[in-house]
C-alpha cells in the first residue's frame, strides 16, 4: 500500500500548460526533467518551504509512514537550479548548519481520519488530499481501505531530518550536492586539485554550463576549499560549485553521504551509474600519486597515476553551500 503510494506521488497531476501565439511569441528553449534516480518530480513534489529570494524547496521520494529507513527512496529535501544539457538540475540538501532554525523538524502522529482533517497544516496531508485522495477508482479504493486504520507520521514544519548538521557549514545555510553527475572531465598531470582540470570544469559548470539565473548566484556562498596529497595541502578560495573531500578536507563525502547506496551517481540524463571524482589524494607514501573518486559501487577509493592522469576520465558531481535566509 505504502508503495503504491510512493509510485504515485510521482506521477500525480501535471501543470496544465497554457497555449502561446506561435506568430508573436519566440519558443523558449526545451528545458526537460531528467529522470530521477531518487524519485524527485519538481513539477508534481511538494514545496514545503521558499526562501525570502523565492527560493523553492521541495520534498521528493517522499515515504508518507517512514517506513524506509534508507535507500534511494527515503525521502529528500532539494531545490532545483540551472540547467544542463537541457534538462533541469536539482540539488540534494544533504547537511544544514547547527542554528538553521527554519529546518526544524516538527514530527507527529495521526490516525487517517484525524490526518485528513488537519491537512491544512501539514505538509503531506494536504499533498496527498488534493492531489491524489479520490475513492472512486479502484486503485483509489484500496488506497483509502488500506489507510483507513493505519498511523501517519507528518511534519508540521520540514522534514529535514535526514540531513546532517554540521558546524563546518556556513549559518543559516545547507551543503547540497547535484542528483546527478554533469559531464566529465580528467583529473590532470597532477594530484593537486587546485591545479586540476576538474576543478576548473566546475568552475566552468558555475560560470556558464549551468545556466544560473544571477538571483540564484547570489544564494550561493564562497567557500575556501582545501585538498591533500603526498603529505602537503592547498587551499584555494572563492569556490562556489566544487567537489566533495574524499578524505582529509571540508565536507567528507562519507560524513554526509553515509551509505554506499546514497554516493551512487549518474550522468544526467541516464540511468547508468558513472564514476565521480573527488578532492584530495592519497598521503600514504606508497600510493601518493591516488586521486580520489566514486566507484560506480558507491565505493570510495583511489586512482593510481601510472605517469598521467590525462587518459582518466570520470565524471563531475558539484556540491555547493547555499544560504536559505
Amino acid at each position: 500500500g505504502f508503495i503504491s503510494v510512493l509510485t504515485l506521488f510521482g506521477t500525480a497531476c501535471t501543470p496544465t500548460q497554457s497555449n502561446t501565439n506561435q506568430e508573436t511569441t519566440p519558443t523558449p528553449p526545451t528545458v526537460q526533467s531528467a529522470p530521477s534516480a531518487l524519485g524527485l518530480d519538481p513539477k508534481t513534489d511538494p514545496i514545503i518551504y521558499t526562501t525570502e529570494s523565492g527560493l523553492e524547496i521541495k520534498y521528493g521520494g517522499i515515504d508518507l509512514n517512514a517506513s524506509l529507513a534508507s535507500g534511494a527512496l527515503q525521502g529528500y529535501p532539494y531545490f532545483s537550479m540551472g540547467t544542463y544539457s537541457g534538462k533541469t538540475v536539482n540539488w540534494v540538501i544533504i547537511g544544514r548548519a547547527s542554528n538553521l532554525s527554519v529546518l526544524d523538524t516538527s514530527i507527529k502522529s495521526y490516525i487517517f481520519s484525524n490526518w485528513q482533517s488537519n491537512k491544512t497544516i501539514l505538509n503531506y496531508a494536504k499533498y496527498f488530499f488534493e492531489n491524489i485522495y479520490e475513492t472512486i477508482s479502484p486503485a483509489g479504493t484500496a488506497i483509502n481501505n488500506a489507510f483507513g486504520q493505519a498511523t501517519i507520521s507528518d511534519y508540521g514544519t520540514i522534514n529535514f531530518s535526514k540531513t546532517v548538521d554540521n558546524s563546518e557549514i556556513d549559518d543559516g545555510c545547507v551543503l547540497a550536492i547535484s542528483e546527478y553527475c554533469l559531464g566529465s572531465s580528467t583529473y590532470g598531470s597532477t594530484v593537486n586539485y587546485n591545479a586540476s582540470n576538474i576543478r576548473s570544469y566546475i568552475n566552468t559548470l558555475y560560470t556558464s554550463t549551468l545556466n544560473i539565473p544571477e538571483n540564484q548566484k547570489a544564494l550561493l556562498q564562497p567557500q575556501t576549499i582545501s585538498s591533500r596529497w603526498s603529505n602537503t595541502s592547498d587551499s584555494t578560495t572563492n569556490q562556489f560549485l566544487f567537489t566533495l573531500s574524499a578524505r582529509y578536507s571540508e565536507f567528507q563525502i562519507e560524513n554526509y553521504l553515509t551509505e554506499n547506496s546514497l554516493r551512487i551517481a549518474y550522468n544526467i540524463g541516464t540511468t547508468t551509474a558513472v564514476e565521480y571524482w573527488l578532492r584530495d589524494g592519497s598521503i600514504e607514501s606508497a600510493i601518493k600519486d591516488a586521486a580520489f573518486f566514486v566507484q560506480t559501487s558507491g565505493n570510495v577509493t583511489g586512482n593510481y597515476r601510472d605517469g598521467s592522469y590525462s587518459a582518466n576520465t570520470k565524471y563531475a558531481r558539484p556540491a555547493c553551500v547555499i544560504s536559505l535566509q
